[in-house]
């Protein structure tokens, strides 16, 4: 290799070479290498070794070599050839040397992350470039020889970047035409946050159900279709990286451990992410393979809970390059245990709800080429609760009097595969992954037995099993067109199959030979779903850019029951349904001012219908139709003469359409940035799972829905040290067509467990200890949760919300021990967050949710 040698000029150093164009028009639309470690600040001098080769693989192996992400574009720079250079540079010296003759500039968006743009025309001056850093000139050090002393920051940016839209770059979050927010990790930490029902408090329009570990169901404005679980698809999108992991079962509480990002994209997505995300998407990034670098950390905790126990955690991860800048892996573990604080009068057991969190994950990745890499992961959780986590209101001091325990376990096995390729013109990716996770719980169903069997009330039980067996696969190719157009088309295929088990029993009792069964039922569905998808970005202007999508997919629905009733013959049912649309959406983005951005969108959501099988124990009514039933092209029935159809009734197919517009702003010199949107959200044909009166549950289309909402967002930082951060958010929902089933008390004015109001604000403070090296974060956050309704019926409507969340933290580090204190729920709130804990007893005993009581406690980290 040829090692260029810096000349003497007035102006400092200069490079004796130049970069030589080979003709080419700049793509405003960029890819994207990922740092894989910790940041590389653009001042601070690394050994780079480049070979000399076309530009676009010089700065693909700078990101690489300086563990940064560089977004640019590949089919723009290859035409350049780049220079072979050796030596330690900073990251802005190198860059100023590769984009020198070229017709592309660069900034540095937050510490470890670079973009690369085309230059505007010479008679108009730059203003994305960071004026209050200029590029200095380059003075490099040989291998070897000691680097230069320099500082360990020189960028006051922080911009945050979204990454969901399935591109082979990122958006910046201020100028990305939608909604959308990004929890980065240090976010995590000011929080003191490893959960998300405790993060969605701090997230603009995001709503959680509070049932328990592994049992609640996540909204995103206003979008609920209820309080009650059940088989319905979720509304919410959750993915782990770049695969789903939920499909219609409660919210996987995986630990937020080792992350790197959380993004929320609000409203529907389904051109980009297809049914199941009609309220939105959740998706949790991980920190990647690193695979330069070892390191390790291991963590423990200890705390306390008032009117509770001892809660303890104890987590680790290692990272090794087994191969260096080839092959490595990374693991986390975890186990959490936290103590209960619900007594039962009745059993005589104190802190019933004691809970348990076990797992880990372990991925791997193989970078087979330059541009081409393979991973891999496994990922197991097991989760166990020993009861559930409500009160009664009219008992004293978190108690109740259940006559039997009512245990829940969660296991959850994720496994995926993934391959990345870079083209010169595009990126390729594709995504498979398997998901099986095994619910069971029990309730407590002894009130039922007067109204259910005439039987006076003893000892009963409800059981409920479900496995479920999701399989999905997705390829993404992107394409770089030219300088004004950007595609994006992709295919996939899903297979999800739920086996679910049900009994009612009363416990000791040998009433039938199903020894004290009274009610079974066992059921197989299986659903296929494939498709494609397509979003065009098109720079109408340097100020205006529009983006079109567009999703067509085709679904197959079948189902097995059998059902043994107490009172009747055992029945098989047997039915399917398909269907298939497309979904379209529309973005407009235009750049107002150098601080203000406008966008405006439209967005469809979609979830296919499905079947209730059964008799009048499980279903609100059943359909004995004259006719064969159809939906969609396929008929209903599974036999010639129809007989299936007596026990089968159909909940349609649901869509929702959002229009939004909404202002990203900056203020007082970037220090300030306040963002605002409103939207409109009509939602037809809900699904909504409900709960009879006999306490079983079935679903059905309750009707149609209007929210007419607001969302503000504030980030401010006076000072280096000090950060505050707000959000609000309002629904005025209105609900029309019921459903005759659900009776005439409605209320027209509330979606079930939707706030009309919800607010939050986090304040933190840093600053050094001394000069021993030791610095501190303070931080202290408070969340409010309006009063929202548990279901449709005003006759369910119990007193839930106006809840207050008040937090604090310490955290005093160093780069390799860090020592955390903490207060959770200081006010030591008891107000009910969700009045919902069992389906047999609900409307007999009003229940209460409270968050976990006053916990004080304390972490211990120490970074290898």
């Amino acid at each position: 290799m040829t090692r260029l040698k810096p000349a003497k000029s007035k102006s400092g150093y200069q490079w004796k070479t130049s970069l030589a164009p080979t003709g080419f028009r700049a793509g405003i639309l960029t890819g994207i290498l990922f740092a894989c470690s910790m940041p590389v600040y653009a001042s601070q001098a690394i050994p780079i070794d480049l070979r000399a080769q076309s530009l676009d693989r010089d700065i693909r192996d700078l990101a690489r070599q300086a563990d940064i992400t560089i977004s640019f574009s590949r089919r723009a720079l290859k035409k350049y050839d780049g220079p072979a250079l050796s030596g330690y540079f900073t990251t802005r010296e190198i860059l100023t040397v590769l984009l020198k003759d070229t017709n592309y500039d660069y900034e540095f968006v937050n510490s470890n992350t670079v973009r690369i743009f085309k230059r505007k025309p010479k008679s108009q001056t730059p203003s994305s470039i960071d004026d209050k850093f200029p590029k200095t000139p380059i003075s490099p050090t040989i291998f070897g020889e000691t680097p230069p002393a320099t500082p360990d920051r020189v960028t006051e940016k922080d911009e945050i970047i979204v990454t969901a839209n399935k591109r082979n770059r990122f958006d910046i979050l201020q100028s990305a035409p939608y909604s959308a927010s990004v929890v980065s990790s240090k976010q995590l930490k000011a929080l003191g946050v490893s959960n998300t029902p405790s993060l969605s408090l701090h997230i603009a329009g995001v709503e959680m159900t509070n049932l328990g570990l592994n049992r609640n169901k996540m909204s995103i404005r206003g979008i609920s279709d209820g309080a009650f679980n059940g088989r319905v698809q979720s509304t919410v999108g959750v993915y782990f990286n770049d695969t789903p992991i939920n499909y219609n079962t409660p919210y996987p509480e995986i630990p937020l451990l080792d992350i790197e990002s959380i993004e929320i994209l609000r409203g529907p997505q389904g051109s980009l992410y297809g049914t199941g995300s009609i309220g939105g998407i959740f998706k949790i990034t991980t920190n990647p393979v690193d695979l330069g670098n070892a390191e390790a950390w291991m963590q423990g905790g200890l705390s306390v809970t008032h009117d509770g126990g001892t809660n303890t955690e104890l987590m680790a991860m290692v990272n090794v390059p087994i191969a260096k800048d080839r092959f490595g892996l990374r693991a986390v573990g975890y186990i959490i245990e936290n103590s209960g604080y619900i007594d039962d009068i009745r059993l005589g057991i104190n802190n019933i709800n004691n809970t348990q969190n076990m797992g880990g994950r372990l991925n791997t990745k193989w970078q087979t080429t330059p541009d081409w890499s393979l991973e891999a992961g496994i990922t197991y959780q097991d989760v166990q609760a020993d009861d559930t986590q409500y009160a009664l209101v009219n008992l004293p001091h978190l108690q109740r009097d259940n006559y039997i325990a009512e245990p829940h376990t969660d296991n959850l096995l994720h496994t995926h595969f993934n391959i990345t390729g870079d083209f010169q013109w595009g990126r390729l990716k594709s995504s498979s992954s398997r998901i099986i996770r095994n619910i069971s719980h029990l309730f407590d169903a002894s009130l039922s037995l007067p109204e259910n069997l005439g039987r006076p009330v003893e000892p009963a039980s409800f059981t409920e099993d479900r496995k479920i067996d999701f399989l999905s696969h997705e390829t993404t190719l992107n394409i770089d067109v030219n300088d004004w157009m950007d595609i994006l088309v992709g295919g996939f295929v899903t297979s999800a199959n739920s086996n679910y088990k049900s009994e009612y029993r009363v416990l000791g009792t040998v009433a039938t030979q199903n020894s004290g069964i009274f009610y079974s039922e066992v059921r197989d569905d299986t659903s296929i779903q494939y498709g494609g998808f397509g979003e065009v970005d098109f720079k109408v202007s340097e100020n205006l850019n529009i983006s079109a999508g567009l999703r067509w997919f085709d679904e197959s629905l079948t189902t097995e029951t059998t059902i043994d009733d107490f009172n009747e013959p055992e029945k098989e049912i047997e039915g399917n349904i398909s269907d298939s649309d497309f979904l379209p959406r529309l973005n407009i983005g235009y750049q107002f001012t150098p601080d203000a951005f406008l966008y405006a969108l439209a967005s469809v959501g979609y979830r296919v219908g499905g079947l209730n099988t059964g008799n009048a124990v499980n279903s609100f009514a059943v359909t004995k139709p004259t006719r064969k039933l159809v939906f969609g092209d396929l008929p209903l029935s599974t036999d010639e003469e129809g007989n299936d159809d007596d026990d089968i009734s159909i909940f349609e197919s649901d869509v929702v359409t959002m229009y939004e517009f909404g202002g990203k702003t900056r203020w007082l010199d970037d220090k300030l940035t306040i963002n605002a949107s409103v939207f409109y959200v009509n939602w037809k044909s809900i699904q909504s799972e409900q709960i009879l009166m006999d306490g079983f549950s079935s679903v059905l289309n309750a009707g149609d829905a209007t929210n007419l909402g607001y969302e503000f967002e504030v980030a401010y930082r006076p000072t280096k040290r000090f950060d505050i951060q707000a959000h609000m958010s309002v629904n005025n929902p209105d609900v029309s067509n019921f459903n005759p089933v659900l009776g005439p008390n409605i209320d027209e004015k509330h979606l079930p467990r939707i706030p009309d109001l919800s607010a939050s604000v986090l304040l933190s403070y840093r600053r050094p200890i001394g000069h021993s090296g030791l610095r501190s974060t303070w931080s202290l956050d408070y969340a409010f949760t309006g009063a929202s309704q548990l279901s449709f019926a005003t006759t369910d409507d119990f007193d839930m919300g106006n809840n207050h969340s008040l937090n604090g933290r310490v955290n005093l580090y160093t780069d390799d021990w860090q020592v955390e204190g903490y207060i959770n729920n200081i006010l030591d709130d008891k107000s009910n967050t969700f009045a919902f804990g069992n389906p047999f007893t609900f409307r007999l005993q009003e229940h209460l949710t409270p968050q976990r009581p006053r916990t004080v406690g304390m972490r211990i980290r120490k970074q290898f």
